[in-house]
């Protein structure tokens, strides 16, 4: 996604900052902790709006840290209140409309993100279905078979040893596990926020992109925990051995789905979705962002010499592509409004249209 999308990646990369400066500035709560904590959540803002929970894990896990360690309060909280200064300050420069009628703008803008409705139907489990009846194991589901599947059975292992770690160390000593709770937090209250309805996402879990680090570290953690342990138990051995070859035959597996699928190596999907392409493809969307759409107008315009080439497309992708070709192979493609009218059909796997017109 990296090579093409303009916000979730951009908001992970983001996301990342803030929480790393949030890590920082609950360490030592300083002035300079909090300039820096405070930029990188308004770059956030500028990016996606759901950035906005982590001046609420800021504000949640300062209160904590007050209650628990009385040392310096008055030195804390002004600190504190320059975040609050500083955030406040840098939302609306990096935002030209908030300089006029801030505070009910920020509000018109707020409204509309919270309340931003897809119209459309998503390709899931082999049905369309409308944005707004999405089920609830549609992220879930999304990330179970688009994640390496080494990669859920570290998060697993790992969830364990953090769930452990927190049950033997939150009661007397809280700072040891404080990040702990903050990497949990940041994956699960979104994740619930989704599956429980209160946050809608389509096409993928791309919206949820930012979760991932989260994923990942948990995940590390759990790889950790395999490699640190000293094993004793012959029978813990070769289970870690059998363990690390499955590991190892999974990347194997990526590694060749990456190669045989270049350079679409972002419609990606594990075993559990299906055994190859042709099955997944009738199951789940696939260039959801039409990437695809020029190689296969590349292809037309080399097998068809005629001057004119009528081609219907499913999707706008499929017209935007057509700016990306050289001027005197544009001129030869025409595109038309009715798949009766063309000589050739393109699709991508995404809307009814596609489905539709196979069947025709």
């Amino acid at each position: 996604d990296s090579f093409y999308n303009p916000k979730d990646i951009p908001c992970m990369a983001m996301f990342i900052i803030s929480m790393f400066t949030l890590i920082k500035y609950l360490e030592s709560k300083t002035i300079i902790k909090a300039f820096w904590h405070a930029l990188s959540c308004a770059l956030l803002f500028g990016i996606r709006m759901f950035g906005i929970i982590v001046p609420f894990f800021t504000l949640c896990f300062f209160i904590i840290d007050l209650v628990i360690y009385k040392k310096e309060r008055q030195k804390k909280f002004i600190s504190l209140l320059c975040y609050v200064f500083f955030l406040i300050s840098f939302t609306i420069l990096f935002w030209p409309i908030l300089w006029n009628n801030t505070l009910t703008n920020f509000i018109d803008i707020f409204k509309l993100a919270s309340n931003f409705k897809w119209e459309g139907p998503v390709f899931y489990m082999g049905k369309h279905i409308d944005f707004i009846k999405l089920p609830w194991h549609y992220l879930p589901i999304y990330m179970g078979i688009t994640i390496p599947i080494s990669y859920l059975i570290l998060f697993v292992i790992g969830l364990i040893v953090f769930i452990e770690k927190l049950i033997s160390s939150l009661s007397n000593n809280y700072h040891y596990v404080r990040d702990d709770v903050i990497f949990l937090i940041w994956f699960f209250l979104p994740f619930l926020f989704v599956i429980t309805g209160r946050y809608k996402i389509y096409d993928g879990w791309r919206h949820m992109f930012f979760i991932y680090p989260a994923f990942i570290i948990i995940a590390l953690s759990g790889l950790k925990y395999i490699f640190k342990t000293k094993w004793q138990d012959p029978y813990y051995k070769i289970g870690l051995t059998l363990l690390a070859f499955l590991f190892l035959a999974d990347l194997v597996d990526t590694v060749k789905v990456m190669i045989l699928n270049h350079p679409y190596q972002n419609v990606y999907f594990n075993r559990l979705a299906g055994k190859n392409m042709v099955e997944i493809k009738k199951r789940f969307e696939l260039d959801y962002w039409g990437l695809s759409y020029r190689q296969a107008l590349e292809y037309i315009l080399k097998k068809d010499r005629a001057a004119q080439i009528k081609i219907y497309v499913a999707n706008t992708p499929g017209k935007d592509n057509y700016y990306i070709l050289p001027g005197n192979d544009r001129e030869r493609i025409k595109y038309v409004d009715a798949p009766a009218n063309a000589k050739y059909f393109l699709g991508n796997y995404s809307i009814k249209i596609h489905n539709n017109y196979l069947k025709q």
